[in-house]
């Protein structure tokens, strides 16, 4: 019985250490391609899993959707690049990955409360 036990506690650790890993894996994922567009499709080609158990995994894990996860991690590179650099905010959008100048401001408006021009001029 005993060897059972410990059997069970061993395939429990080693469970646990894989979510670990793969979840990791996806935190580096988006660090990575944070000036890029990264999208739960390109990452479960990358990571060889559907994107919907990447998804799934994602949000059981964190608590929020990856994609949510994604945009902030653009976002806090944004505020770095406009409190750090001169670069316009157009350029800013495109390093993080944004196509268009619109999306990034009204995504940087929801996360951060206040527009890219209002942000850099509270530096």
């Amino acid at each position: 019985m005993s060897l059972f036990i410990d059997q069970l506690d061993s395939d429990a650790e080693s469970y646990y250490a894989d979510r670990h890993v793969l979840l990791g894996k996806m935190f580096d994922y988006v660090e990575q391609h944070k000036e890029t567009p990264c999208t739960l499709g390109e990452l479960s080609k990358e990571l060889e899993y559907s994107s919907v158990y990447l998804s799934r995994f994602f949000h059981e894990n964190t608590g929020m959707p990856y994609h949510e996860y994604a945009r902030m991690v653009k976002m806090n590179h944004a505020c770095y690049l406009l409190k750090n650099t001169s670069e316009s905010i157009l350029e800013v959008s495109l390093r993080c990955g944004y196509g268009s100048l619109s999306s990034f401001n009204r995504s940087f408006k929801q996360i951060v409360g206040m527009n890219p021009t209002e942000y850099r001029k509270k530096k």
